[in-house]
This record gives C-alpha cells, sequence and structure tokens, in this order.
C-alpha cells in the first residue's frame, strides 16, 4: 500500500501544471459540481446577454414605432411664389410686335374662312336650293291647277249666258 500511495503522490505532483488533470484526480463527483458551477456560470453570462439584447431590439423597435407615427403626423411647410427673376424674364420675352402679328393673322384667318364658306354656299348651295324651290314651286302650282287642297266650301259657280238682245 505504501507504494501505491507513493506512486498516488506522483502522479498528483505531476498533475500540479495541469489543471485538468487536478480537476479529474479531485475525484469525479467533485469535478462534476465545479463542471457544473462553471457551465451556470456560462449559461447566467449567456443569458444575461440575450436579455441586454432582447431589451435594445424593445427599445429600437419602439423607437421605430414613435419616429414613424411622428412621420405620419409630421406637417409639411411649403411656400410657392414666383421670383422677381421669373417676372423680368417673363417681361423681357414679351414682344408687342409678335403680338399684333399673331392677332393680324387671327384675324385674316378667320376673313378667309368666312369667305371660303361664302364661296362654297354660292357655287354649290345656292343653286342647289334654288332649283329645288324651282321644283316644288312648279309642283304646287301645277297641283293647285289640278284641285289639289281647293277649298270644297263654295260650289263652282256656273257660267253666266251673255245678255241677249231682247232684254236691252
Amino acid at each position: 500500500m505504501a507504494q501505491r500511495n507513493g506512486a498516488e503522490s506522483d502522479d498528483t505532483q505531476a498533475d500540479d501544471g495541469d489543471p485538468f488533470a487536478r480537476l479529474v484526480s479531485s475525484g469525479p463527483q467533485r469535478a462534476h459540481a465545479q463542471v457544473d458551477q462553471v457551465a451556470q456560470r456560462d449559461l447566467l453570462e449567456i443569458q444575461a446577454r440575450l436579455t441586454d439584447t432582447r431589451g435594445q431590439i424593445e427599445r429600437l423597435t419602439a423607437q421605430e414605432q414613435q419616429l414613424q407615427d411622428q412621420a405620419a403626423y409630421a406637417t409639411l411647410n411649403v411656400t410657392f411664389g414666383t421670383e422677381a427673376v421669373a417676372v423680368t424674364e417673363a417681361a423681357a420675352r414679351w414682344d408687342p410686335a409678335a403680338e399684333v402679328d399673331r392677332a393680324s393673322a387671327t384675324l385674316l384667318g378667320m376673313g378667309q374662312a368666312v369667305l371660303s364658306f361664302l364661296i362654297v354656299f354660292t357655287i354649290v348651295w345656292l343653286p342647289l336650293i334654288a332649283s329645288i324651290a324651282i321644283v316644288v314651286g312648279i309642283s304646287l302650282w301645277v297641283a293647285r291647277r289640278l284641285g289639289w287642297r281647293r277649298p270644297d266650301r263654295m260650289p263652282p259657280v256656273p257660267p253666266v249666258a251673255p245678255p241677249s238682245s231682247a232684254e236691252a
């Protein structure tokens, strides 16, 4: 047994530099307890970091929602106006002589349109209307001579005999 103790002491002394070897040599229960303790500390640290990260995500989500609400209710101020430069440019581009020329061209175009209408009316429509009026007039005259729409209230007048010479 002494040798065994000596061997054990040699193994323990040899493992002083290695923490894992010390952990194993201290006994399995104690090794498990220490591993569990280290794992628990690591898990608590990870859980704390996750909690912090979740908190940051919730804060950023709330901040995003608040900014979206502010953007939805934001007022936009717009000012419309003409600058003096635009008025000056418009006045510089206005040419009264060109306006008179355009107005004269418009008047001339309207006069030409009226004269064109009168020419077409005189050459095409006036003879057509006159022809139709003459045909309708002759037809009515013939119809009246033949008794069309003659009033029937008055009987026809018998022919009057010439006066005889005895009565005279």
